[in-house]
């Protein structure tokens, strides 16, 4: 959603693509290796592989430090600094709850209540009454998204609209030449 709104935003304020480009962002390869160790987590956790159980937690931890590095090679945006609060109240939550992201089941259909409730995703379990920092956790919901989200998650979403939206209008950081 803040993609789309970015983009939005960023046309209406008579900006381009093609300027967006133009910022200088570095380092995009440790946002894929972040996300895809996340993804392979959850793959093997689907598939019940026993040492993804065990050591998930920390390999998800891990995958932070990928972003942390990302965060600091493109401090210079503003928007990035705003994503990058986000990204720490997700990762504090995280680090404190063994590596995984506490979800409340509140909102959530029942298969998807027991598929976290069985550590069947790679990096989110059902919120516990011992959880520490729960209100950092997914415990939000909007009517009709049929997404819980935390509140790192609309820090996130509000530092990638701000990248997007000021990048296309050209008010962040170019690219050197």
């Amino acid at each position: 959603m803040a993609l789309v709104a970015a983009l939005i935003f960023g046309w209406l304020r008579r900006g381009s693509l093609a300027r967006l480009g133009e910022l200088e962002i570095r380092g995009l390869m440790l946002v894929v290796i972040a996300f895809a160790l996340q993804f392979l987590l959850d793959i093997l956790a689907r598939a019940r592989f026993y040492p993804v159980i065990l050591w998930g937690g920390w390999v998800h931890v891990v995958s932070y430090f990928f972003l942390f590095y990302w965060l600091y090679l493109n401090r210079h945006l503003i928007g990035v600094r705003i994503l990058g609060l986000g990204l720490f109240l997700n990762f504090l939550v995280i680090l404190f709850n063994g590596g995984y992201m506490p979800v409340s089941g509140r909102f959530l259909p029942a298969h998807v209540k027991e598929r976290l409730a069985l550590y069947e995703d790679g990096t989110h379990r059902l919120l516990q009454v011992d959880d520490a920092l729960p209100f950092l956790g997914d415990i939000f919901y909007i009517p009709g998204l049929n997404e819980v989200f935390s509140i790192g998650d609309v820090l996130l979403a509000v530092g990638l609209f701000w990248i997007i939206a000021e990048g296309m209008v050209g008010s962040g950081r170019k690219k050197s030449s």
